[in-house]
């Protein structure tokens, strides 16, 4: 996994506090709920209208006290499993948080980077949302406000070489606007945080066909950045529905903890879809040794069982492959058990192999 570099401070965040920075401080506990449903009902169930949604002081506000602080939490999960020298240079680029909604996830760009040394560039085409955006970074980083600016395009951006993070957009853009809004802000690093589910997956490995011809390299989830996710081939040969995501297990303040049993939404355990690409025209130049990828490494792609005797994962190896893999516990202290036991999908291991019991299962240990 990568290093863990100087971040995931990880601000608390309350409903009470929430609230003080949002645009409807005084609303009802009753109509914050009421909204929470109305959102989740809106992006699981009527997704083709929310091009039409129309935002307001109060659904803006619910979804800052629950959304918000469930969401920005995906943000250290994916940066805490990149090497620690991308994490480093992402804390000295500019940034721009493209459909950036109440501040989600440039909150999580300033509270990951205590010393971060850029600009962030919030755009979303919601006034009212810049405003929310605006009140949370001055409520969280009231001595950092300057370092973030709010706009509704991108039409004055000197962008080149910066870090173009998309969270939560894809709901609302085409693979098509997303390969354009890159073809015009010429960035250096593509991120891209988007609910875990097989239309985003799909959607994504339309993108990154694209971004692959444009010599943008994935360096993550896939172990050492292939160009075709084995997943997405796999699912295509078979012709069954199945998709590469990442899970993340999370703690919440307890007030969000109630907002989210009085909603009947579980946001404990999220599925999640984090993309990082790199920009890197240099021909011959090896992905692996730039940044430093352990050649005999693994992704979890989903964790299959536990028994007392071993762990079974579906995993993504370096070499464009996928398989089972059974990891016995025999040499394992308890401490460790119950670590593993935490794994997230996305998470990143090097190995050994024990036993090939079959082409498409596995035994090995963990080094």
């Amino acid at each position: 996994m990568g290093g863990f570099f100087i971040g995931a401070n990880m601000i608390e965040l309350s409903v009470d506090k929430l609230l003080s920075w949002s645009l409807y401080p005084e609303i009802s506990e009753q109509k914050l709920i009421n909204g929470i449903s109305d959102i989740s009902h809106l992006y699981t169930q009527e997704r083709d209208e929310l091009t039409e949604w129309k935002w307001n002081e109060s659904l803006i506000t619910s979804y800052t006290c629950f959304y918000l602080p469930t969401n920005f939490q995906k943000f250290s999960f994916v940066l805490d499993r990149l090497p620690s020298s991308i994490q480093s240079e992402l804390s000295e680029l500019d940034w721009i948080d493209f459909g950036c909604g109440p501040g989600t996830y440039t909150l999580g760009i300033l509270d990951y980077f205590p010393e971060f040394k850029g600009q962030i560039s919030c755009i979303d085409k919601e006034s009212f949302m810049l405003e929310q955006a605006r009140r949370v970074i001055r409520g969280a980083f009231p001595d950092r406000l300057t370092k973030v600016s709010f706009q509704n395009n991108i039409r004055e951006l000197n962008s080149e070489g910066s870090v173009l993070l998309f969270g939560n957009s894809l709901n609302e853009m085409s693979a098509k606007e997303v390969l354009q809004t890159v073809t015009r802000l010429k960035p250096k690093y593509i991120i891209l945080i988007e609910p875990g589910t097989p239309e985003v997956f799909y959607k994504l490995m339309d993108i990154r066909k694209t971004l692959s011809a444009r010599s943008f390299k994935n360096i993550f989830p896939c172990p050492t950045g292939v160009e075709f996710c084995p997943v997405y081939t796999t699912s295509l040969q078979e012709e069954k529905i199945d998709w590469c995501h990442q899970v993340m297990k999370t703690v919440h303040h307890p007030s969000v903890e109630r907002l989210s049993q009085k909603a009947k939404l579980d946001r404990k355990k999220m599925p999640l879809i984090g993309h990082v690409y790199f920009f890197n025209d240099i021909e011959g130049d090896s992905l692996e040794e730039s940044h430093n990828m352990d050649m005999k490494s693994f992704r979890v792609i989903r964790t299959i069982t536990e028994n007392k005797h071993s762990f079974l994962w579906d995993v993504c190896l370096n070499d464009n492959k996928t398989l089972r893999f059974e990891i016995p516990k025999r040499k394992m202290k308890k401490p460790e058990i119950k670590e593993l036991g935490m794994v997230c999908a996305g998470d990143k291991f090097s190995y050994e192999v024990v036993k090939e019991i079959d082409d498409r299962l596995w035994r090995v240990n963990l080094i």
